[in-house]
């Protein structure tokens, strides 16, 4: 079962509250069209060679955020 963590979806809530827009995606579905000033990524278990790897891969898509 894929699911959004809900600490993700409620530090998201949190930040719309104060005026800040928001997305929250899954790695494989996220726009990459758009332009971000920041990147978070929920990162609660697995193995830490995929984890560097998603990070290598947003910082090669979104260069400077």
């Amino acid at each position: 079962m894929n699911s959004n963590v809900i600490g993700v979806l409620d530090l998201a809530a949190y930040a719309r509250n104060y005026g800040y827009a928001v997305d929250a995606y899954y790695l494989e579905e996220i726009n990459m069209t758009n332009q971000y000033d920041l990147i978070g990524l929920s990162i609660f278990e697995g193995e830490n060679d995929a984890i560097f790897a998603d990070i290598t891969y947003l910082k090669n898509v979104y260069k400077g955020t």
